[in-house]
């Protein structure tokens, strides 16, 4: 293995192309985006003027299978998109001078949860554990074969498709967080040395992309990093010897450095820099760590360092894309748009940043408040006091319309802040309620969104609880990443709560454990007072 690898190091030496010329003196404002189905190419295609307008220069759509090939229509998803549909949005990005370049997501990530992709349920013998982890159950997701001598033929296949459909000078290849490779039951990979194996495959792809097909070739790097010498994580670096491979590759790959947390430096970007990649740092959703990534990469003074790239892994639907605050920051940063633009949409604070965000995500999962209830009351809340939280903000927004009442009004406990367990947040309720008319029952309607910025367990505590003359009447827990997302809560209240046509309650939110490290919002709704 390791000849055939020195005869590809060989042979990509002498591919006739420039590097210098390759690198573009404009940076990359990218965009990452999920492709896999027909709708999200459509939605993608409608904000492209937009995206364009703030300084998108490049997007990565990841299409997979979603898309109706030719060659294989069995492995078309049940929802792909059709040829006509993504010629559109290769019209749309050249009309607007961005470089549109598919993904298609190699080895691993082959399974969700307990969804098989296609490719695997339709050819299962080229899975690399095959009859193993029924449901998917004990694994993060499936990887196929890269030894099977049917895989690659099939996969460069759709590959070609893509490019050609796409119109494409480049194509990424994923091969993130492979976590099953070598595996002990593949009867053809058992024993092989993980990272010579990684290499390998990383090397077939190149020789048909950049060599046969003459396009670029992207990957994401977390499988080329040493997790036991930084980032300490087997999700953004290679805990299983795969990392060894970064030394049996050609150069001329382009990585995509994806790290979503806030961290005190980025190492891996003057890693690849060193080791004479070209590197495209990628982030996420929360802006301060988009900003630090971003500082931090600028830092590097390289060509070879050719922007930033925002994912968005659904963190905002596809036609808020031009609202969502870190491909802002981004584009800010590496000279997208005009000073007019900026003049006029001015970035917002990090805290206010990712409450909006936060109010994104609020829109998959909203639930309707019951109007069938009469309304008594309505209020809007206010802080009474804070404890120990310096930065945690009002703002009232106004950006999820299918929430008819009203703003919303947010409460940001940022990351990496000195928040200290038992901080709190009051608000008081008052209702005035001189002739109205209450019935026997009552009940608060109250709009909770609480997206906590993590996915790891065990991350904080917060609880929500109101309080009446300093007894709690209603209590809810939140433990590690447990979320409430747009929901609407109702609470039953005491009628005999009432004093002189007044009701006065407190609404308290109290971060028992911290959340420092990664930050929490919340947004909270008009509150309504009811007959039950």
């Amino acid at each position: 293995m390791l000849r055939h690898i020195a005869i590809i190091l060989s042979l990509a030496l002498m591919i006739d192309i420039s590097r210098a010329d390759e690198i573009k003196k404009e940076p990359w404002r990218g965009l990452h985006v999920m492709a896999t189905n027909s709708w999200e190419v459509e939605r993608l295609t409608n904000v492209i003027d937009q995206l364009a307008n703030i300084g998108v220069n490049v997007i990565i759509a990841e299409i997979n299978y979603g898309f109706k090939y030719k060659k294989h229509p069995e492995l078309a998803a049940q929802s792909a998109s059709s040829r006509e549909q993504i010629n559109k949005l290769v019209a749309k990005c050249k009309d607007n001078n961005i470089r549109l370049i598919p993904q298609f997501q190699c080895l691993g990530h082959q399974s969700w949860a307990s969804h098989t992709n296609t490719f695997l349920t339709k050819y299962p013998q080229y899975d690399e554990t095959p009859n193993k982890y029924p449901g998917n159950k004990g694994i993060y997701c499936r990887s196929w074969c890269p030894l099977h001598p049917e895989v690659n033929p099939i996969i460069f296949d759709l590959m070609d498709e893509l490019i050609e459909a796409f119109q494409a000078n480049a194509l990424h290849v994923g091969l993130d967080e492979v976590f099953i490779i070598a595996d002990d039951d593949c009867p053809r990979c058992k024993g092989k040395n993980k990272g010579e194996l990684f290499a390998k495959i990383v090397n077939d792809y190149h020789k048909h992309l950049i060599q046969n097909k003459k396009v670029e070739m992207l990957m994401w790097g977390d499988r080329l990093i040493d997790a036991s010498k930084m980032y300490g994580s087997k999700w953004e670096a290679s805990d299983n010897g795969t990392h060894t491979a970064i030394d049996l590759i050609p150069k001329d790959i382009i990585i995509c450095d994806w790290h979503y947390n806030l961290e005190k430096s980025y190492d891996s970007v003057p890693l690849f820099i060193k080791k004479g990649f070209r590197v495209l740092p990628a982030s996420y959703k929360n802006t301060n760590a988009v900003n630090a990534y971003i500082n931090y990469s600028k830092q590097q003074q390289s060509n070879l360092m050719l922007g930033h790239l925002n994912t968005v892994w659904g963190s905002v639907p596809t036609q808020y894309l031009p609202d969502f605050e870190p491909i802002r920051y981004t584009s800010k940063n590496f000279g997208g748009a005009n000073e007019k633009y900026w003049q006029a949409n001015p970035l917002l604070e990090p805290e206010f940043a990712n409450l909006k965000t936060s109010s994104f995500r609020v829109m998959a999962n909203l639930t309707k408040r019951d109007t069938n209830k009469p309304t008594i009351a309505s209020i809007k809340p206010v802080i009474l006091n804070k404890f120990n939280i310096n930065k945690a903000q009002q703002w009232s927004i106004n950006i999820l319309p299918d929430i008819a009442e009203n703003d919303l009004l947010g409460l940001s406990f940022p990351a990496k802040t000195a928040s200290q367990p038992n901080d709190n947040v009051q608000f008081k309720l008052d209702f005035d309620l001189t002739g109205k008319d209450i019935q026997k029952g009552l009940a608060l309607q109250i709009f909770l969104s609480d997206d906590l910025n993590a996915q790891e367990p065990n991350v904080g505590y917060r609880f929500y609880r109101i309080l009446h003359e300093e007894k709690v009447i209603w209590q809810l827990d939140l433990a590690g990443n447990e979320l409430i997302r747009g929901k609407w809560l109702e609470i039953p209240v005491a009628k005999d709560a009432i004093k002189e046509n007044k009701l006065n309650l407190i609404l308290e939110v109290i971060d028992v454990k911290g959340v420092g490290n990664y930050g929490c919002n919340i947004l909270l709704g008009e509150i309504f007072l009811v007959n039950n």
